[in-house]
């Protein structure tokens, strides 16, 4: 696509608070967007630098932009500190702000403000606040306070009618402390995400490598097997990602979403959204 057609391109934002954060929560729906020529923004908001492994030979952040460019995902880094990202929310804001105001994105994708992890919390907070600001609480949808509209007609770029909005979505820890409103298939991407998950290997540890630093023992990989598993076994697949909208919403009970329209367009039972308890019987009321 040439260079200034890609800048009118429709995409989405992803607030990741360290290198590898992105493709662990919404990886597959990342893929899903790539494939269908969709841009895909990451603001990487810390480096990693005080991870307990780096890569040998160049930063996280270096490992990072070699995974995003396989994938022709573009980085935005803010440079904040890692591990110190709950005292920087008011700078973090105003970056994403900014970024939010220059791309005009469809969606942005954040962790919850429940993750254990206080630079995810502080994403996740951010993300909430953003949502209040972008989304117009108490007036149009889409449209931020005083200006126009983000990201503009959906209609105008051959999507759903409705999608003009921007949506602002939580994907939940791998422990899940925050119940799912929505879950999104990645059955045909998982492997793929599993792979992109792998380009972080500074992150995985080799056999007969220390694990006491990691959360449970439990590696990156082998978090991504058990959340993603875990959501696609509840939704009646193989695997899926779990999300919540960040202004909140009803309670009319968990959505699978399979397709990307229904991610960005407004209703809750949009295109591709189904309850399982409706389509798995063996779904209905059950648990992680």
């Amino acid at each position: 696509m040439p260079e200034e057609g890609r800048d009118r391109a429709p995409g989405v934002l992803v607030l990741a608070p360290h290198p590898d954060d992105a493709e662990i929560g919404v990886g597959g729906i990342l893929l899903r967007l790539r494939g269908l020529g969709l841009r895909v923004r990451v603001l990487g908001l810390s480096e990693g630098e005080k991870g307990t492994r780096q890569p040998r030979g160049k930063t996280r952040r270096e490992e990072a932009e070699e995974a995003l460019a396989r994938h022709g995902v573009e980085p935005r880094w803010g440079g904040f500190p890692d591990g110190g990202l709950a005292e920087k929310e008011e700078e973090i804001l105003s970056f994403a702000a900014s970024e939010i105001a220059d791309f005009r994105p469809l969606a942005v994708f954040a962790p919850s403000p429940l993750d254990p992890h206080p630079d995810h919390a502080a994403a996740g907070r951010v993300c909430r606040r953003l949502a209040r600001r972008f989304a117009g609480e108490g007036g149009e949808p889409g449209r931020a306070r005083g200006g126009g509209p983000l990201p503009g007609d959906g209609r105008e770029r051959g999507l759903p009618e409705g999608s003009g909005a921007c949506r602002f979505w939580l994907w939940s820890d791998p422990d899940l402390r925050e119940e799912p409103t929505h879950l999104f298939v990645i059955d045909g991407v998982f492997e793929e995400k599993l792979a992109w998950v792998r380009a972080h290997a500074s992150q995985i540890p080799g056999p007969g490598e220390s694990r006491a630093h990691l959360p449970g023992g439990l590696d990156i990989l082998e978090r991504v097997r058990r959340r993603d598993g875990r959501c696609g076994r509840r939704a009646g697949r193989r695997a899926a990602e779990p999300l919540r909208e960040a202004r909140g919403g009803d309670a009319r009970g968990l959505l699978v979403l399979e397709d990307v329209e229904a991610l960005l367009a407004g209703p809750r039972d949009g295109p591709g959204a189904f309850e399982p308890s409706r389509r798995e019987g063996r779904c209905r009321g059950s648990r992680f």
